[in-house]
């Protein structure tokens, strides 16, 4: 899988929670529903179709083993159709197709949606053979199958287009909402439902790009490819408080997702400075726990902050819900990184230039509780939200260091192995860094660093170039051997990014020991120094 999910089943969750309980009328309306049967208990959505009632019957099985609702859908989820052509939505309390919500869809079509929007009753809509089922009660009005644009200011669930959006760019999901009387107003004590199976996302990675991601077998990616089903509930109130509940594999694998969600949630708080007062206090007040193979997740949201979050472009991103450490896992090759480091359980090790520490916990978790992880930033505020993301995940074995821009702040002949990941470049004080880094550094102790750079600027001065935040390989071995390191291999194609026209070079040095570096770890891809 690509949790999004990338940890998409998040935001697809979230966004739906959000639309049900505002809809297009503001806080105290669901027009985006009326056009579902007030009886409707559940709705289903798949970005394909259930290949036979076997597959229909395990889906429906997972649903109903999750919600705990045998005796209110067992009877009444059944299978509108097998063509391939043809996508299920659908479910009621009492069988029968003129109650049934369904859609059923190959392709979203833009003449086909309008055409059931004008339909406003009970319809089955036949173009190219895909067809589309539309059931709604008397009195249903044109607007309440309003077609819109969705930006990111107006993510919703509960209309055809909020439909097609959430297909269209989360790649499908199995997305359920159970809405009783559909919450005709926000009332205290009313509950929404919600259910989605992550398998539905479609983000598989064979094994070779798992391995690429993997230390000692774990990443955020192979939980991912793992993750069972989640369910989430909100009390719908003044007050009101969302949870979720996902269930992992196993109690590693809850780890390292409720980590994610941690880093997740903590890059929120950074990178919305500006966003409304409610905002911020949901995102400072949210909790993530893992207790046994669960993960628990639990928001505050006041009906203030619940559509600030909704309406507000500052603040908007917190609905996408993406666990992007996944995507950066693949495209960051730490299975590599870490074999070129030679990390053992005991090892002490630096990551230098931390940030919100997302190699900082896989180093943690490499090391193991015998080690330690020396966190270094200078940036103060990272380095409170890395703080409590150890504190919380627990890693005891990771210490943060503030450090000073020409100062790492480690301790003499400490260390085994260190990281520079995308941060040298910014050290405006290289050359001292690089040297009280040498003195951190055992004998035979091993340095990895890697750097973005573009061949387009690789002549271009150094201060040119780390004005746009790259720099060339060979400026980076020329100040490690002018500091004292032995360069071991280097590799100027480590990852190529053709999205952005920049690659990633991976230098491997060590101050000069007698411990010798393993020819294996050096891995066929790098380029022996002589």
């Amino acid at each position: 899988m690509k949790l999004a999910m990338r940890l998409i089943g998040f935001s697809t969750v979230l966004a739906a929670l959000m639309a049900a309980i505002f809809g297009q009328s503001g806080a105290f309306g669901v027009a985006e529903l009326r056009w579902i049967p007030d009886g409707a208990k559940l709705v289903m959505a798949f970005d394909r179709p259930p290949a036979n009632d076997a597959l229909f019957a395990r889906v429906r099985d997972e649903i109903l083993s999750a919600t705990h609702a045998g005796d209110t859908f067992q009877d009444f989820l059944r299978l509108v159709s097998r063509d391939p052509d043809r996508l299920v939505i659908a479910a009621v309390p009492t069988p029968g197709e003129d109650e049934i919500i369904g859609i059923a869809r190959d392709s979203f079509d833009g003449d086909l949606l309008p055409g059931l929007a004008r339909a406003g009753k009970l319809s089955l809509h036949e173009q190219n053979r895909r067809s589309f089922y539309i059931a709604a009660p008397e009195g249903a009005r044109e607007n309440d199958f309003a077609i819109t644009p969705l930006d990111a200011n107006h993510l919703a669930f509960g209309g055809v287009s909020a439909i097609r959006r959430i297909l269209d760019i989360h790649r499908g999901a199995l997305q359920v909402v159970a809405l009783p009387g559909l919450l005709p107003e926000v009332a205290p004590g009313a509950e929404a439902w919600g259910f989605f199976l992550p398998g539905w996302f479609g983000f598989r990675h064979d094994e070779s790009q798992l391995l690429r991601c993997d230390v000692r077998g774990r990443s955020v990616s192979r939980s991912l490819a793992n993750l069972g089903p989640a369910l989430f509930s909100v009390r719908v109130s003044a007050d009101a408080e969302f949870r979720m509940r996902t269930q992992a594999r196993d109690a590693d694998d809850a780890l390292i997702l409720a980590d994610a969600l941690r880093a997740f949630l903590a890059g929120q708080r950074v990178g919305n400075k500006n966003a409304p007062a409610e905002v911020r206090k949901v995102l400072e007040e949210a909790r993530v726990a893992a207790d046994g193979a669960a993960i628990r997740l639990s928001l505050r949201l006041t009906l203030q902050a619940m559509e600030r979050i909704r309406n507000n472009q500052a603040s908007t991103r917190i609905l996408r819900w993406q666990l992007d450490s996944q995507e950066r896992e693949l495209r960051s090759n730490i299975g590599e990184i870490f074999d070129l480091m030679q990390i053992n359980e005991g090892d002490h090790v630096a990551d230098i230039g931390a940030g919100l520490g997302f190699f900082t916990v896989r180093l943690a978790r490499a090391v193991g509780a015998r080690g330690r992880v020396l966190a270094v930033d200078i940036d103060p505020e990272a380095l409170g939200e890395l703080e409590k993301r150890v504190r919380e995940a627990p890693f005891p074995q990771a210490q943060v260091v503030r450090g000073d821009p020409d100062d790492p702040k480690l301790p003499p002949g400490a260390l085994d192995a260190a990281l520079i990941f995308n941060s040298y470049h910014e050290m405006s004080e290289y050359q001292k860094m690089l040297e009280r880094i040498l003195r951190a550094l055992k004998p035979g102790g091993r340095l990895v660093l890697v750097e973005p750079f573009s061949e387009a600027r690789r002549k271009d001065p150094r201060e040119s170039q780390v004005r746009e935040h790259v720099i060339a390989p060979e400026l980076a071995e020329a100040e490690l051997r002018r500091t004292g390191f032995e360069i071991v291999a280097r590799n100027d194609e480590f990852n190529e990014h053709r999205d952005s026209g920049t690659s990633e070079w991976l230098i491997l040095a060590r101050r000069p020991g007698s411990v010798p570096i393993h020819p294996v770890a050096i891995g066929a891809r790098l380029a022996v120094a002589q």
